[in-house]
């Protein structure tokens, strides 16, 4: 099994720079040109719940309460 940081991730902004934080404040990775890649730092902060997402279905289990692949895909492009 692959590890991978469990927690929510989403994207901040200081200046042009684009940062991917975890909840606990590590931050996962810079994009240092916001405006080309906003969309990518988007996907990359849904990545932990696109994964788990994915996890539940390939098990036969349901997405955790709350959680639909529509808000999944709504992060993904920046929502």
């Amino acid at each position: 099994m692959t590890n991978f940081t469990k927690c929510e991730w989403c994207v901040s902004g200081v200046g042009d720079d684009t940062y991917i934080d975890s909840e606990t404040g590590f931050t996962i990775a810079t994009v240092l040109d916001m405006r080309p890649e906003l969309a990518n730092a988007h996907l990359i902060a849904a990545a932990p719940a696109m994964y788990a997402a994915l996890l539940a279905m390939s098990k036969g289990e349901g997405l955790q309460s709350g959680t639909t692949i529509e808000s999944i895909l709504l992060k993904a492009r920046g929502g």
